[in-house]
């Protein structure tokens, strides 16, 4: 392994950041840590550009992709 092959993933429990990225409500931290986690472990490597577009799409879902969410699984 290079240097240039390093990654640290940063997560904070206590301040409720991610690469540096706080998120007031918990329940989206949670869900969005859970996620992070284990797509690092899958290899990817994300940025604090990438965990604020997360943030955002969980703060500001897209209305067409939840319809079709609902249209497919339900509303529960």
């Amino acid at each position: 392994m290079s240097i240039h092959d390093s990654y640290e993933l940063q997560i904070d429990d206590e301040a409720q950041t991610i690469q540096g990225v706080r998120f007031d409500d918990v329940e989206d931290y949670r869900d969005i840590r859970f996620a992070v986690k284990n797509e690092v472990l899958e290899g990817w490597k994300p940025s604090k550009t990438d965990i604020l577009w997360l943030k955002e799409k969980i703060s500001h879902p897209d209305p067409e992709t939840t319809a079709a969410y609902h249209r497919l699984f339900g509303d529960d």
